[in-house]
């Protein structure tokens, strides 16, 4: 055996051991009930035995796996991310079965250069807890030992892992069926049928029929109902994902595949529309209108569809228009979203190349939000993954992302122009479209009900369009990606540590500072505005009072905020109030705590003019502090 295959399999048999060792956490952990460890094993076993069969499992089952958790009263658990890691364990320890020139070989380096970096990241926080505290280091080591598909940590384990597990999840579909069509097929129809599975759950909640939901029902319009998952706007990605696999195949398919197919066209459309996401409406348009202008100017296109796609296109228009009339008061933007791309812009440009650490965006955000945004969210994701996956990894992490996805979806783009080929790799490549837009204004890839059926639906689209292969690529990209892997792995040790991320003054909402005739400082503040101390601060003591300009109005509710702590409500006049704070310190990742202040009327309203000072902020003093 050659010395690149032989380090290509000592790979595959760690990141093996590393499956199973993930695995191991569940099945000897006796916080479990014996059915979900017996059933760890027995998927473990299946995997090993029958990787493929364990493929198809994974599609058809995975999306609910969690639900079945959920509802069967035991712990939390990553039901799905367990699938997949049996179904990687048991395809990672056969011998690679990629041959010289085909579609996963070329699809190695890449995939190799985005799992090295996301692993690189997620050693680099772990060396940077250490070095901060050897308490928390232990403590964190002995919970993923212990809890791992349960719990999340600071050393972004967990989110590298989920990144790390997708894009094997589709390098191990193409490597299982570039030579098997039928296998390709079937994990088609899999992921097909969980759709229209997850879609008619969405309705049985909407009508009332399945009993015990937490969602009160007031009338479809207003509500928003999905079952499998809890995030609803990811939801409307997967349904909109699912909705361009079954046009693709009911233009594809003929007689009872073809009814079957159309009718899990409706029934993801029908699930976009009760998960109410804007973005997966406006994907879904977009997408639609585009294949229209598709089949309308490509030569034989139009003559190649059956009347009964036609019409089950004709349907699926018709949906989207209702569902975009009956949804049009949640169908505009926010402005909000500029806020949210400012915090990731500014996340990003403290940490440009590498990025602040993977899983660390969310955390960190609580730091850099804007004083409006940090009053309603605390912390939050960047609303657009690009963004929030060039934060936590860089723009070098970005980079190879995006190169590995397009590689993914290169054969099936190309293939929109071959006149012979059927609707597969069209829709194919419409689902993986619409799931990407949708990730423009969401992060349906921090969901892995959502993001596993993606990857392996563009690993299927490489398959399905092997005939259109992308160029040859260049020498230089080989060489620069070899190199990058390599100062990756050799420099993980030798990264700077925690950025010293905080709003700037100025842009935390308050004014330039002031001085009263009796010597006190103070600054303005609007209706938002946002304090930082230290780490280890765990009480403070903030004077307010109205500004000059309202303090012969009616007096103000000011309430006092620490993300992830607590909130409390001070009512302030003319006079100056001390508002006494509790801290609980930080991890030792994050440089500073926040404090959110925000203005409200007596009644509940905001002021008029939120932007205007309303009230005046002194200087704060620390009380106490952790040693």
């Amino acid at each position: 055996m050659p010395p690149v295959a032989r380090l290509e399999q000592a790979v595959r048999w760690a990141l093996a051991a590393l499956a199973l060792a993930a695995l191991s956490t569940v099945c000897w952990n006796p916080g479990f009930p014996v059915w979900i460890r017996a059933a760890v094993v027995i998927a473990a076993a299946l995997g090993a035995a029958r990787p493929r069969e364990m493929l198809l499992v994974v599609a058809a089952v995975g999306p609910f796996a969690n639900l079945l958790v959920v509802a069967t009263g035991s712990p939390p658990l990553r039901a799905f991310e367990a699938l997949v890691l049996a179904f990687l364990a048991g395809w990672l320890l056969r011998p690679p079965a990629h041959r010289a020139g085909s579609a996963s070989r070329r699809l190695l380096l890449p995939v190799t250069l985005l799992i090295v970096i996301v692993a690189t990241s997620s050693v680099a926080l772990a060396l940077e807890l250490h070095r901060a505290s050897d308490r928390h280091f232990a403590d964190t080591m002995a919970t993923l030992r212990h809890w791992y598909l349960w719990t999340d940590d600071i050393t972004g384990v967990a989110a590298a892992a989920m990144i790390v597990e997708g894009a094997a999840l589709a390098f191990a579909v193409v490597e299982l069926t570039e030579r098997r069509s039928r296998l390709a097929l079937a994990l088609i129809a899999a992921t097909g049928a969980a759709g229209a599975a997850a879609a008619a759950l969405s309705i049985l909640l909407a009508v009332g029929i399945i009993p015990d939901v937490p969602w009160i029902h007031s009338g479809l319009p207003q509500r928003r109902f999905v079952v499998h998952v809890t995030d609803i706007n990811a939801a409307g990605s997967y349904f909109a994902m699912i909705a361009g696999l079954s046009f693709g195949m009911a233009a594809s398919t003929r007689g009872i595949r073809q009814r079957l197919w159309i009718a899990a066209l409706v029934m993801s459309i029908v699930g976009v529309g009760l998960s109410g996401s804007r973005s997966a409406v406006a994907a879904l348009v977009l997408v639609t209108a585009a294949a229209a202008v598709w089949v309308g100017r490509s030569h034989g296109v139009g003559q190649r569809l059956s009347p009964r796609a036609g019409w089950g296109l004709a349907i699926g228009v018709g949906l989207i228009a209702v569902i975009v009339f009956v949804r049009m008061p949640l169908f505009f933007g926010s402005q909000m979203r500029r806020e949210f791309t400012l915090t990731s812009v500014r996340m990003i440009a403290a940490r440009p190349i590498l990025g602040v650490g993977v899983g660390r965006y969310y955390t960190l955000s609580r730091l850099i939000l804007t004083p409006r945004l940090g009053a309603l969210y605390a912390e939050e994701n960047a609303h657009n993954y690009s963004l929030q996956i060039g934060a936590e990894l860089g723009l070098a992490g970005l980079a190879a992302f995006v190169w590995l996805v397009a590689a993914l979806l290169w054969p099936a783009a190309r293939s929109l122009s071959d006149p012979s080929r059927d609707f597969v790799s069209a829709g194919l490549f419409a689902s993986a479209i619409v799931f990407l837009l949708t990730s423009f204004s969401g992060h349906p890839f921090l969901v892995r009900e959502v993001s596993f059926p993606f990857w392996m639906l563009i690993g299927v689209a490489t398959v399905a369009s092997q005939s259109h292969a992308p160029p040859t690529r260049p020498a230089w990209m080989t060489r620069v990606a070899v190199g990058a892997i390599a100062f990756l792995i050799v420099g993980v040790g030798f990264r700077p540590g925690v950025p010293r991320l905080r709003l700037k003054p100025l842009q935390d909402g308050l004014g330039p500072v002031q001085m009263e005739l009796r010597g006190r400082r103070f600054r303005d503040m609007g209706a938002y505005g946002s304090l930082f101390v230290g780490p280890t601060v765990t009480g403070v003591e903030i004077p307010v009072r109205l500004a000059d300009a309202a303090r012969t109005g009616p007096r103000m509710r000011v309430w006092d905020q620490e993300p992830g702590w607590s909130q409390h409500q001070t009512i302030v006049g003319a006079d100056w109030v001390i508002v006494r704070v509790t801290l609980p310190t930080a991890d030792p990742l994050m440089p500073y705590q926040r404090i959110n202040l925000s203005v409200e009327r007596l009644d509940g309203t905001l002021p008029p003019n939120p932007e205007a000072p309303i009230v005046a902020v002194g200087d704060l003093v620390i009380t106490d502090a952790a040693p």
